[in-house]
C-alpha cells in the first residue's frame, strides 16, 4: 500500500526541477525517489563533509588535535606570509574558528566568481594575506578560505594526504566508491569541488541520522555529532520556514525550527528530520538559479512531514 510520503512525492516532487530529489524513510527503510546515482560537485555540502572528517580526525588523534588546535603552527610551513599585520590574528586563530567562519575576514573568499585567472597554488597565500578586520571567533564571515584553510591545516597535522585519510575512515566506511575531491596547489578544496552522488549524499545523512554509526559500523562518537550540530553563530533568516539559514554550526546549518541541513550552491541539500527519521537529499547540475525553487519543495515536503500542510 502507497504511503503518504510517497503520494506527497508523485504529486509535488517528480516534476521538481532538483536533478534528483530522493527521500529516505527510515521507519520502512527505503529510499523514495529515483537516483541519479552519478558523482556531481555538491558544491558547499563538501564544507559538512569535511567537518564530519575534522571531528574523525580529533578522535582518531585521541584529541592531540581538537577544537582549540592553534593554526599557524600548522600553516607556517606551508605559506609565504607578506601581509605581516596578519600575524597577530593569526597566531590566535584555532580549529573551531575555521570550522565556524569566524577566522576574522570581513569579505567572503575563493568564491568561484573571485579566483578566475588567479593560479591555484596562489590561493593559499591570497587567504593568509588578505586583511584580517575581526579578532577571530567575533566575526562570522561565509566564505570557502576557511575549509580551504582547514584542509591545508587536517593535512599538514596528518603529515600524510587527508584524502586519503578520509577515504580510509570516512568514505570506505559508508561505502562511497567513486570520490572525487579537486585539490588547489597541493590541498584538496575543503569547501568545494567533491563529487560524489545523491546516494552517497543519503549515506552521509544515514551517518547523521543515526548519530555516527553506519549499519553496524561506529565512524563517530554520538558526541561528536552533537558538536557538529551545535548552534556557534546566529543570523536573521526568514526566507524559508524549516530550511532557514538561522544559525551556523560546525559546518551545517541549522533552523529556528531545529532542522539541521548541508546545503550547496544551487540546491545541492541534505536535510536531517531527525524526529521522523528521515533524510532528504537534492541535487542540481544545471542552473543555480533554480536553489529557491529546490529549497522551497523541499521545505513545502517537511511542511507535510510535520503536518503543516496537507498536499495531497
Amino acid at each position: 500500500m502507497e504511503s503518504n510520503l510517497e503520494k506527497y512525492y508523485k504529486k509535488n516532487l517528480e516534476k521538481s526541477l532538483a536533478s534528483s530529489f530522493l527521500i529516505y524513510d527510515g521507519n520502512k527503510d527505503r529510499i523514495i525517489g529515483k537516483a541519479n546515482n552519478r558523482p556531481l560537485n555538491v558544491r558547499s555540502v563538501a564544507k559538512s563533509v569535511l567537518a564530519i572528517g575534522s571531528l574523525i580526525l580529533m578522535e582518531k588523534s585521541q584529541f592531540d588535535f581538537n577544537l582549540d588546535t592553534y593554526i599557524y603552527p600548522l600553516l607556517k610551513e606551508s605559506i609565504k606570509l607578506t601581509n605581516k599585520d596578519n600575524i597577530k590574528y593569526l597566531k590566535e586563530t584555532q580549529v573551531k574558528h575555521l570550522l565556524s567562519h569566524s577566522l576574522g575576514y570581513d569579505k567572503s573568499l575563493l568564491m568561484s566568481k573571485d579566483i578566475e585567472g588567479i593560479p591555484e597554488e596562489d590561493l593559499l597565500n591570497l587567504c593568509i594575506n588578505y586583511p584580517i578586520k575581526y579578532k577571530p571567533g567575533t566575526h562570522f564571515k561565509y566564505s570557502n578560505a576557511s575549509y580551504y584553510l582547514l584542509s591545508v591545516v587536517m593535512e599538514n597535522y596528518l603529515k600524510s594526504s587527508l584524502y586519503d585519510f578520509l577515504k580510509d575512515n570516512l568514505f570506505d566506511k559508508l561505502d562511497i566508491k567513486k570520490v572525487k575531491w579537486d585539490s588547489y596547489g597541493k590541498f584538496i578544496v575543503g569547501a568545494s569541488k567533491l563529487y560524489i552522488s545523491d546516494l552517497d549524499m543519503i549515506k552521509i545523512g544515514l551517518l547523521l541520522l543515526k548519530k555516527g554509526k553506519y549499519h553496524n559500523s561506529i565512524v563517530l562518537s554520538e558526541d561528536s555529532i552533537s558538536k557538529l550540530f551545535t548552534p556557534v553563530f546566529a543570523r536573521d533568516s526568514d526566507k524559508f520556514t524549516y530550511l532557514s539559514e538561522d544559525f551556523y554550526t560546525y559546518g551545517f546549518w541549522k533552523s529556528k525550527n531545529q532542522i539541521v541541513f548541508a546545503s550547496g550552491t544551487g540546491g545541492q541539500i541534505i536535510a536531517l528530520l531527525a524526529d521522523e527519521n528521515i533524510v532528504i537529499v537534492t541535487t542540481n547540475d544545471r542552473s543555480d538559479d533554480l536553489s529557491d525553487s529546490i529549497k522551497e519543495d523541499v521545505d513545502n515536503l517537511i511542511k507535510f512531514i510535520k503536518g503543516d500542510i496537507n498536499g495531497l
